[in-house]
């Protein structure tokens, strides 16, 4: 498995997928998510111990990159929760 894209901020790291918003709620998609997340939320445990940054898991429609938009946008409101928490 490699991600779309993995950004490092100052303060986090970014596991990024883009997906066709019309894949957005297939269950493979939802199902890679959930690894992605829980593979951060690992991350994130060792680096927090070892004085890392959090790492999160981004989920994005394709729809949605356009030139005007800037990450912090898009990490801020596709952040993935979790199957069950929502998007």
């Amino acid at each position: 498995y490699e991600p779309d894209f993995v950004v490092e901020t100052s303060h986090t790291i970014y596991m990024i997928e883009v997906k066709a918003e019309r894949d957005i709620e297939n269950a493979d998609v939802l199902e890679k998510a959930n690894a992605g997340k829980i593979f951060c939320d690992e991350a994130t445990n060792f680096n927090l111990k070892n004085n890392g940054k959090r790492w999160k898991y981004v989920l994005i429609p394709h729809n949605v990159i356009l030139l005007n938009m800037n990450l912090e946008s898009l990490m801020d409101e596709y952040l993935f929760l979790g199957q069950n928490d929502g998007m």
